[in-house]
């Protein structure tokens, strides 16, 4: 699926971190072999072939961080974007501590007080859903959602997509106390993006009707269910939005 957002963002600043640093004749070579390789990498995964994208990726962060170094913010990034596609092929055990390496360099940076580190913590959450570790998952997207707001702001459209993703956690723990303000914060956000709807205005939505028919507010749950279908369907994106 595409998210030509977010792979623009990802090229665009691998551009300025790779090459907008007055680089010699060999190293410039071998950045733009790594923006070659980045660019190949995105297009298998927006293609929906995130098995053919690992390879690429691979030998792009084994590139960058020969390069650069093991301890450069563009190799994290490097590293990040691997894990993940680990993740989406099910590789769990190879994805987790890619993610947690990728972490470590960013909290060098500002102490990881700022997006990247947001987008990791994000990510790495997620796969520690999927493994069944909801308290782990639970530290890290507070965090995620701590750093978002005050980067970002408040009303930001990240700080939306993680606050539904608690919001979720906590509805599957039966937490629906703390589970409802963050999906009122996230829709009052997401309602708000101009233009295209926001990716998970529809998905949010459906899980918070569902909250209020388990709470037994049936005709408050018609009614965001009402909303809900009136909502396009959109292409639900690879990667999460950074």
């Amino acid at each position: 699926m595409r998210n030509d957002h977010g792979c623009r963002f990802f090229v665009g600043l691998l551009a300025i971190l790779l090459l907008g640093t007055g680089a010699p004749a060999g190293a410039q070579q071998s950045s733009d072999d790594i923006m070659d390789l980045t660019k190949a990498m995105i297009g298998l995964q927006q293609a929906g072939k995130p098995a053919e994208a690992l390879p690429l990726a691979e030998r792009a962060a084994a590139l960058s961080e020969r390069n650069l170094g093991p301890d450069h913010q563009t190799v994290a990034l490097y590293l990040d974007h691997l894990a993940w596609l680990h993740h989406l092929v099910g590789n769990q055990a190879k994805a987790e501590p890619l993610f947690q390496r990728a972490l470590a360099i960013q909290e060098q940076i500002k102490g990881g007080e700022h997006v990247a580190a947001a987008a990791t913590c994000y990510k790495l959450a997620l796969l520690y859903r999927t493994m069944g570790r909801d308290r782990e998952a639970e530290a890290l997207l507070k965090r995620a959602m701590a750093i978002r707001s005050k980067t970002l702001g408040a009303k930001a459209s990240g700080v939306a997509t993680v606050a539904g993703a608690l919001a979720s956690l906590y509805q599957d723990q039966g937490r629906y106390k703390e589970a409802e303000p963050l999906f009122v914060q996230a829709l009052a956000i997401e309602d708000n993006q101009q233009g295209v709807p926001h990716p998970a205005l529809k998905t949010t939505l459906e899980r918070y009707a569902k909250l209020l028919s388990d709470t037994h507010r049936s005709e408050q749950a018609a009614q965001v269910e009402a909303r809900a279908k009136a909502v396009p369907k959109q292409p639900k994106p690879e990667r999460p939005a950074p």
